[in-house]
């Protein structure tokens, strides 16, 4: 996803879309990244569904990316979820944060929305979380899939 390859160019990567239902992804990368990634396979006219996103070393984070999910009707999760239960709230290996253009900070999660408490990690991420669920993020009626 790093390099200036298009994104699912290769010949394996056409034949896998070819054949699947239901297009499914990856991605630990900024907003307009994770953008692109979506308009490549969007041209598929199938449902697209992200599998793994929210590194917020790298700037993949609530405020842009699951309003961009919403927008563009993408399903997504978020598979960190309370601190220590899967271990994802510990950050990145400094050398793979820079590889994904992001900053090291051993300060901040990785994944992770919850204390094992129950209090947020970040209270502004669990208010987009609610406009999600309560209808204040609209999709984009021009989107691919109308």
């Amino acid at each position: 996803m790093g390099s200036a390859t298009p994104h699912f160019a290769t010949e394996a990567d056409q034949e896998a879309l070819a054949l699947s239902d239901i297009l499914t992804f990856h991605a630990y990368l900024d907003h307009e990244s994770v953008s692109a990634i979506i308009q490549a396979l969007s041209a598929n006219g199938r449902p697209i569904f992200c599998t793994e996103w929210m590194a917020r070393a790298v700037d993949s984070r609530y405020a842009d990316q699951l309003p961009l999910f919403q927008a563009q009707g993408v399903g997504c999760f978020q598979w960190g979820f309370v601190k220590g239960r899967t271990q994802t709230h510990p950050p990145w290996p400094e050398a793979l944060v820079r590889a994904h253009g992001g900053r090291s900070d051993d300060q901040n999660w990785f994944h992770d929305l919850l204390w094992e408490d129950g209090r947020p990690y970040d209270d502004a991420e669990i208010d987009v979380i609610r406009a999600a669920i309560d209808g204040r993020i609209k999709r984009n009626t021009a989107s691919r899939r109308a």
